[in-house]
């Protein structure tokens, strides 16, 4: 046990003494997570207005009565904004669009029916616009529901005038109107409502954080986490080229006291960073870390082995400096991309979801994020630390084998 602890101190009292350690492992983190945090308030701004667009309506009838009643829809549609304006414009609809106030103009013609004789509508939009776009779309839509609600009516009607004629013209119209109003009603409470929806967990969307930091800050301390592996493995390797190692093992110091006295010194190291970064989130950038203070510290030791792990098998396989940089290089920018520390996964691609939100970088993301943005309890975080311990099993494995296989 001396031992270990003897190896573990050394590599801590080597970290330390780098002149970058600092920088690295905490100075580096908080400047980035400002950074990011800045970056996503200033794109996922809440207060941003977003402009509806404007439709001009002209109809050939002194009264809108009528064309309100055939599309109540239109005139109470929430995607755009309806300006009914007068006859005048009837021969000159196009100059409405001139000044840029109207992002379309509906022209309704005299005496307006869904029979085939009767004059078009005609829409005038800028199809190269997103509102253009808006209003063929949104206004296409409901001349077609109000279309198939006509037609319905009209056909129920034929069936029952078939059977009992009704007296004349102006009965018949009643009936319509009737008719009309209740299947209007019928279309508006839909027995059938479809909604789409990612198949993917609870959505952390940066629109739906209270504050980006949420994202940046966990983010940026799982990447300067897998990034301050570097330090250890490179030790490992300094260990080998100067026959430090091999010396050691020529004492009673057994190949597994090497191993987790090295690896003690990661998980010590990595501990207090995550726990000196956790404090920096919650008191500099407002990320509410300290909700649920166990279940994060179970998140941050979790993690911090698996990093070890993965730290020990780099120092291992790798023969040279150059190699333990290029290892820890790749590791951080796969684990951490994967991850969701740059961006949240949900906002990704559902087969890019269903492969990243395995990864260790993941599993951290989500324990961290299901206390600070899902509001869960200590609960939440036993998958994604059981997950976590898993792999860093995994890793030390991987490490022990290698290594005996190596100095065999």
């Amino acid at each position: 046990m001396k031992r270990i602890i003897y190896i573990a101190w050394k590599d801590i009292t080597q970290v330390l003494r780098y002149p970058v350690a600092g920088l690295f492992l905490l100075v580096l983190p908080l400047v980035f997570t400002a950074f990011f945090g800045i970056l996503f308030g200033g794109i996922n701004n809440s207060d941003e207005q977003i402009e509806v667009p404007v439709l001009a309506a002209v109809s050939a009838e002194d009264d809108w009565t009528r064309v309100e009643t055939m599309f109540p829809q239109l005139f109470n549609s929430s995607e755009f904004q309806i300006e009914k304006m007068t006859q005048d414009w009837m021969e000159r609809p196009q100059d409405l669009l001139q000044d840029e106030i109207f992002a379309g103009v509906l022209v309704i013609p005299n005496d307006f029916s869904f029979s085939e004789n009767s004059e078009k509508l005609l829409l005038y939009v800028d199809q190269t616009s997103d509102s253009g776009q808006v209003l063929i779309y949104t206004v296409e839509t409901i001349l077609k529901e109000a279309q198939l609600i006509d037609s319905s009516v009209n056909k129920a009607l034929q069936a029952v005038d078939m059977l009992a004629p009704y007296i004349n013209d102006a009965d018949y119209q009643l009936a319509y109107e009737r008719v009309e109003k209740h299947a209007q009603q019928l279309w508006r409470n839909k027995a059938l409502q479809v909604d789409m929806e990612k198949a993917v967990a609870p959505s952390t969307d940066l629109s739906e954080l209270e504050s980006s930091y949420d994202q940046s800050s966990p983010g940026m301390l799982v990447q300067f986490a897998i990034s301050g592996l570097m330090g250890i493995a490179i030790i490992l390797v300094q260990e080998r080229k100067t026959r430090t190692l091999q010396r050691m093992m020529t004492t009673a110091t057994s190949r597994a006291s090497i191993i987790i006295g090295h690896a003690l010194s990661m998980v010590i190291i990595f501990v207090l960073q995550q726990i000196i970064l956790v404090l920096a989130g919650k008191f500099l950038f407002g990320v509410d870390y300290l909700r649920q203070p166990f279940a994060i510290l179970l998140v941050i030791v979790a993690f911090a082995l698996w990093v070890s792990g993965m730290g020990m098998l780099i120092g291992v396989a790798a023969k040279n400096e150059d190699q333990v940089i290029l290892f820890s290089l790749i590791a951080m920018f796969l684990f951490t991309a994967m991850g969701g520390a740059w961006f949240p996964l949900e906002g990704t691609s559902a087969g890019f979801y269903n492969i990243a939100r395995y990864t260790p970088g993941a599993q951290a993301m989500q324990g961290f994020q299901n206390i600070i943005v899902r509001k869960l309890g200590l609960a939440s975080v036993i998958e994604p630390v059981g997950l976590l311990l898993l792999y860093a099993v995994a890793f030390f494995t991987a490490a022990i084998l290698l290594f005996k296989k190596i100095e065999n």
